[in-house]
């Protein structure tokens, strides 16, 4: 696996540190997933469709060329997640794209920018030249996230979510780790 072991200070002056997920995270995967996901305006998903033991098989059997999936972990407590899928085809080899989510009590810390720190060096690592994602429109302080870091907005997919009743706009947002052409 390539080293993603990495920590941080947190914006609270507290040491935070950004791991490979091990199966035995598996239980946390899908605690996150249901906890954020019933929140419903950070991640699209709702609930995980996968059991422990499912989440735990995937997590041992990922190829570390192609897929990154980190932990955050805060005072002995894991904080959050981020998955980085990088393309398999000759042809989309050289992006990926991540999803990333923060328990509510871990959220502006700035957490999320120290997993996508180490996610980034994961995609240098493995030659990943563009990194894409999509974040809601009402996720303010996601985008200020991104856009620090220096993602752009790509395209919008309009009212393409309903959050509380409200139409929501998907963002498309890509950051090049390389000189573009």
């Amino acid at each position: 696996m390539i080293p993603t072991n990495r920590w941080f200070l947190a914006r609270n002056g507290q040491p935070y540190h950004v791991r490979d997920a091990e199966p035995a995270d598996a239980e946390f995967f899908i605690d996150l997933i249901n906890q954020v996901g019933a929140e419903e305006q950070y991640i699209a998903d709702e609930r995980a469709t996968l059991t422990v033991a499912q989440q735990a098989q995937l997590i041992q059997a990922r190829h570390p060329a192609y897929q990154c999936l980190l932990v955050a972990e805060m005072g002995g407590r894991l904080a959050g997640s981020l998955e980085m899928v990088r393309g398999t085809l000759k042809k989309n080899q050289h992006t990926a794209f991540f999803g990333m989510a923060l328990l509510p009590e871990f959220r502006h810390l700035s957490i999320g920018r120290g997993l996508l720190l180490a996610a980034e060096a994961w995609a240098q690592a493995v030659g990943v030249e563009k990194i894409g994602l999509t974040v809601f429109e009402s996720n303010l302080a996601a985008r200020r996230l991104y856009e620090s870091l220096g993602y752009v907005e790509e395209a919008r997919r309009r009212e393409q979510f309903r959050i509380g009743g409200q139409p929501v706009d998907e963002i498309w947002m890509a950051r090049w780790l390389v000189q573009v052409h």
